[in-house]
C-alpha cells in the first residue's frame, strides 16, 4: 500500500525530540497564520511567530501548505 505523503513522519532533532507528520506541521502553520491575522498576538510577539512559522513551512514540501506563504 502506498503511503499517503501527508503521513510521513518527520523528525525534528534538538534539546526536545518530536515527531510531526506533514498533516500536522501544515495545521500548526494554519493556526499560527490564522491566529495572526485575526489579531491574537502583539506586535512584539509577531518576529518570533515568523521565525518559527518560516521553520515548519520549511519542512513542508512545496505546494503543501495550502496557498500559504
Amino acid at each position: 500500500m502506498k503511503k499517503d505523503k501527508t503521513q510521513e513522519s518527520i523528525e525534528i532533532t534538538g534539546t526536545a525530540q518530536a515527531q510531526f507528520n506533514l498533516a500536522e506541521l501544515n495545521v500548526i502553520a494554519s493556526i499560527i497564520d490564522v491566529s495572526i491575522r485575526r489579531g491574537l498576538f502583539g506586535a512584539n510577539d509577531l518576529t518570533t511567530l515568523a521565525a518559527v512559522y518560516n521553520k515548519v513551512i520549511s519542512y513542508l514540501p512545496k505546494g503543501a501548505n495550502n496557498g500559504q506563504k
